[in-house]
């Protein structure tokens, strides 16, 4: 009765972070476009799939499928810091790997909810993995100030800036900051996932 409690919590605390994480990759895609969509140039338009306003426009000239898929890249890779041990990996099999599979499942249901681009499960995850490959490069998720560069948290503002066609990316990069800052404070996985671990044991 104890394992199977155990089990449970287990469970639970997964699906609440899937859920925050695909909540949390909406409302940046959301805020960003927000913030940016009339100072972005281009004709090209894309589908609308996360806006604060019911009435917003259907389509927006900034592709939020790559806002979206970014932010939970990025996310993810603080997750998987975060549950790295060195003497072992199965904290974070038990714990990265199903939420990172579970987020996928959740973002592709919403685009084809939404009438996006078509995008498999498979496509998601190699994309996670290979940001998770480039983040890991930088010393640290956060950098050891605030004006530190050398960090995966500003190479994943940068690249949110990719995404939109603006004259200053760099302002884009400093709102996507902000908005990641924001969502570690609030989600602080160092401390989700130490409560995780003492429920492996």
């Amino acid at each position: 009765m104890f394992g199977l409690g155990r089990k449970s919590k287990r469970e639970r605390e997964i699906g609440d972070a899937q859920t925050w994480l695909l909540g949390q990759a909406l409302s940046f895609a959301s805020s960003l476009t927000e913030t940016f969509e009339k100072s972005a140039a281009g004709t090209k338009v894309y589908p609308r799939i996360a806006a604060s306003d019911s009435s917003a426009p259907s389509t927006t000239k900034i592709n939020q499928l790559l806002l979206v898929t970014e932010c939970g890249a990025f996310f993810l890779h603080a997750l998987s810091r975060s549950a790295y041990r060195p003497e072992s990996e199965n904290l974070r099999e038990a714990l990265y790997d199903p939420v990172a599979h579970s987020w996928a499942e959740s973002l592709q249901k919403t685009l084809q909810q939404a009438g996006g681009t078509s995008i498999s499960v498979s496509d998601i995850l190699n994309h996670v993995s290979m940001r998770d490959v480039e983040f890991g490069a930088a010393p640290s998720v956060l950098g050891s100030s605030g004006s530190d560069e050398n960090c995966a948290v500003w190479l994943a503002a940068l690249i949110a800036a990719e995404c939109i066609d603006c004259t200053n990316p760099i302002i884009v990069a400093a709102k996507a900051r902000v908005l990641f800052l924001t969502g570690l404070l609030a989600i602080d996985f160092p401390e989700r996932v130490k409560n995780f671990e003492a429920l492996l044991q």
